[in-house]
């Protein structure tokens, strides 16, 4: 029975293939760039079936074929796909995944589904109809700011954003970060070895169950001491040789040629006490300037290895290791900083490639803050994570550079792994983006926000409704679902995503912004416009106490008005109070202030 169906499916596919010659031809573009294919693809069952070499190789997968099996492998880094002829389902990391098409052998050449093969690699695959063409986006050969710069092209696309797109790039940023996050963090193993044997070469022995901020304190302060030692002695045994600058030597000549443990003093600053031979650094030395000092080897003047070296900054001081290969800086490096109380202050990583700096650096910041940036450009925050874990992948501008503003499209992912793209103002929320649960597909359909959203619209609001209807039915519902959060910053089962449109709909649980994103949320689904402000309240209208708070603007009949949904909200009551429910900004200003200057297109 197996095998007659094996043959009718074959039969099948034969005749998909054989009317493929009359269907019009089409184009695969990876990365912009159109594919050349040897054998042209084949569509079966609405799926395109392409020769597995032209797929696997440009998406980095090696090729293997199992004659025996009759299986095509494609395996690289920790990504291994295996796919069976004639089977409706492949393997992905020995995850068994069911195809819609089989990958199938015809003229002598193994056929595999295009769609499956690319997104099992994390690219993005789209067909477009009108063209009948296909294009893949390759993430994986694409660094981090290269997919900024394709974000925001998206982003100010005509069409309007791709969100599902766009999430899946912010994906790749951030897997991204994090693999870069533990190469910089796995690296200080190394370092503190590569420290230790350079502690060994001036008599100083370090142990590897030592923290490294002990470590380098206590070759900070052993070098000092040397350093007087090494200074005393070399004065004490040499007549100091001044050449015609000024400067002055205390050591030895060979041939005339400055040899040996030396004393080098430059007359406008600074000082050299090390090894020399033939006039230059050779071996061990320290360079010692007004702020510091650093301590490397040398090879025919060029400094080889790690090197340690000590700062003193304005308002505290540093120490950093930094590799060196022929002179110029290379891999990875190590900053501490510390105030002038030696209260530890932050630790920050960079890498360099011929002694220029490569990715981003990560500064790690002693109240819990994260910052991955780009030194060489000011204030260019590109992602942070804060102390609870939440992190914000910044909005760019069209050459994807950020700043510390946080204005523009961002993505923001929760430490509960809810995420939320879509529009910031200073690290605010705009509320016009989209939230992700942790189980959400790209898909919007299947969005669990999309989702619920579209539920509750169809339950309440209806085509007869005007829009003051509208906005009060929604106003209601979401008052009387939504429970206040008393304590939303403490450790409970909402925590930062109270302050969300998701916490309010999804959790039924928030605090002021959280309703007001929701109110906006829904508001946005119907059409009707409005906008968050942020200001600040007090209830009893002095500001004594005032507290930061967020609410709505609502346009009614060309008009708008202040909505507060969260002074709605009488929980213990448990009733809907409408004392703040649309109103002008006379009324409102006697227990909220926002800034008007931003809200004058609104309020005029």
């Amino acid at each position: 029975m197996k095998k007659i169906l094996s043959i009718m499916m074959m039969v099948l596919l034969l005749v998909s293939f054989a009317s493929a010659d009359t269907q019009e031809a089409i184009e695969i573009s990876l990365n912009d760039e159109v594919m050349i294919l040897e054998e042209p693809p084949i569509i079966v069952e609405g799926r395109t079936l392409v020769p597995v070499k032209f797929i696997f190789e440009p998406l980095g997968l090696e090729v293997s074929w199992d004659a025996v099996t009759r299986t095509a492998t494609g395996a690289k880094d920790s990504l291994v796909i295996v796919m069976p002829i004639d089977s409706d389902k492949a393997l992905v990391n020995g995850e068994e995944v069911v195809l819609d098409v089989p990958a199938t052998i015809i003229n002598d050449r193994t056929y595999v589904p295009l769609r499956f093969v690319a997104e099992s690699t994390g690219a993005l695959v789209v067909w477009h109809n009108d063209t009948r063409s296909i294009s893949i986006e390759y993430l994986g050969n694409k660094n981090i700011d290269a997919i900024f710069v394709d974000i925001y092209e998206d982003v100010n696309d005509a069409d309007g954003p791709n969100i599902p797109v766009i999430r899946k790039q912010y994906h790749n940023i951030y897997d991204q970060i994090m693999t870069m996050k533990s190469d910089y963090l796995t690296h200080d193993v190394q370092l503190k070895i590569d420290l230790i044997d350079l502690a060994k070469s001036c008599g100083l022995i370090l142990t590897p169950e030592m923290p490294l901020n002990d470590m380098l304190s206590t070759f900070k302060n052993y070098k000092d001491s040397q350093h007087l030692a090494l200074k005393k002695d070399l004065v004490a045994k040499h007549t100091p040789y001044e050449f015609t600058n000024g400067d002055l030597y205390y050591g030895d000549f060979l041939n005339n040629e400055m040899f040996g443990l030396s004393y080098y003093q430059f007359k406008s600053g600074g000082e050299l006490i090390g090894q020399f031979n033939n006039n230059q650094r050779e071996g061990y030395l320290s360079e010692i300037y007004e702020t510091g000092f650093d301590y490397s080897r040398f090879i025919a003047n060029q400094e080889e290895g790690l090197e340690f070296s000590y700062s003193q900054l304005e308002d505290g001081y540093a120490y950093k290791l930094t590799y060196y290969e022929k002179g110029s800086r290379e891999g990875i490096s190590h900053q501490v900083a510390f105030d002038n109380n030696n209260e530890y202050l932050h630790d920050a990583y960079y890498k360099f490639e011929n002694d220029k700096s490569v990715d981003l650096e990560y500064v790690k910041y002693k109240e819990g803050f994260e910052l991955f940036d780009r030194g060489a450009i000011d204030r260019d925050v590109v992602v942070q994570v804060n102390p609870s874990g939440n992190v914000y992948i910044a909005p760019t501008d069209a050459a994807g550079i950020s700043d510390d503003v946080f204005t523009g499209f961002g993505y923001l992912k929760f430490s509960d792994g809810v995420e939320y793209i879509g529009n910031f103002d200073d690290w605010s929320r705009l509320g016009d983006g989209l939230y992700y649960a942790p189980e959400d597909q790209d898909d919007l359909k299947t969005n669990l926000m999309n989702q619920l959203a579209n539920e509750i619209i169809e339950e309440i609001i209806t085509d007869e409704m005007t829009d003051a209807d509208k906005v009060k039915t929604l106003h209601d519902y979401l008052a009387k679902h939504i429970t206040y959060d008393p304590n939303p910053i403490a450790e409970n089962d909402f925590k930062d995503i109270s302050h969300t449109a998701y916490g309010a709909l999804i959790d039924g649980v928030a605090v002021c912004d959280g309703y007001a994103e929701a109110y906006k949320y829904l508001l946005d689904k119907v059409g009707i416009e409005n906008v968050l402000i942020f200001g600040e309240s007090d209830e009893n209208g002095d500001f004594a106490g005032a507290v930061n708070h967020a609410w709505n603007l609502i346009k009614i009949e060309d008009v708008y008005y202040h909505y507060d949904l969260t002074w709605a909200d009488d929980d213990l009551n448990n009733v809907i109070v409408y004392d703040f429910y649309k109103k002008d900004s006379v009324f409102f200003n006697e227990t909220h202030h926002w800034e008007e200057s931003q809200y004058v297109e609104y309020l005029e």
